[in-house]
C-alpha cells in the first residue's frame, strides 16, 4: 500500500514510517499454482496516536486588590510531543501567554483562571482553577491619629468646664 513493493515470506511483517490508510494485498499460492488473493486496508495511526497535552493550571490562588500574583502552569505536559503555547485567561477580561505568567486584579472578588495549552499537533486541553481577591486591611495612617488625638483633647476640655 505505501509503495514498498513484494514482501515474499509466509510470516511477513512491515513498518510503516507515515500515518494513513494503506491497502493491503495478500496473495497466497498453493504447490499446485493455484492462487487466491485477500485485499484490506490498514489504518496507521491518525487520531489514536496523537494524544492531547495536559493542562496543569496550579492553585487555588489568592492575594490582594492590586496584588502582583504568579500563575505557573509549567506542570502541564504531552506525553507524544511538545506543548508549543500557553494561554491564560485571569476571568477579568484579561489574558496573558507563557507557562509562568503575573496578573493583578484591581477588584475583590472570586475569578475563575483558566489555561489552555496546545500541543506541537494542534491539539488542546484547558484546566481551572480559582483566584480569591481581597481588600488589603489598611492600618490607620497618621491622619486617623491625629483624628483620634483632637476628639480626645476636645472631650478632655469639655470635661474640664463642667
Amino acid at each position: 500500500g505505501d509503495g514498498s513493493g513484494e514482501i515474499l515470506d509466509p510470516t511477513p511483517t512491515h513498518i510503516y514510517t507515515q500515518n494513513g490508510t494503506y491497502t493491503v494485498t495478500l496473495t497466497v499460492i498453493d504447490n499446485d499454482g493455484t492462487s487466491d488473493t485477500e485485499v484490506t486496508t490498514v489504518t496507521v495511526g491518525g487520531e489514536t496516536s496523537n494524544k492531547a497535552p495536559k493542562a496543569v493550571v496550579g492553585g487555588p490562588y489568592s492575594g490582594k486588590v492590586n496584588e502582583v500574583i504568579t500563575f505557573d502552569g509549567s506542570a502541564s505536559y504531552d506525553l507524544d510531543g511538545n506543548i508549543e503555547s500557553y494561554f491564560w485567561n485571569f476571568g477579568d477580561g484579561e489574558t496573558a501567554s507563557g507557562a509562568t505568567v503575573t496578573h493583578s486584579y484591581s477588584k475583590a472578588d472570586t475569578y475563575t483562571v483558566t489555561l489552555t495549552v496546545t500541543d506541537d499537533d494542534g491539539l488542546t486541553d484547558s484546566s481551572t482553577t480559582f483566584v480569591t481577591i481581597t481588600e488589603e486591611k489598611k492600618t490607620p495612617g497618621f491622619e486617623a491619629i491625629i483624628f483620634i488625638l483632637a476628639i480626645t483633647a476636645l472631650v478632655a476640655i469639655s470635661r474640664r468646664r463642667m
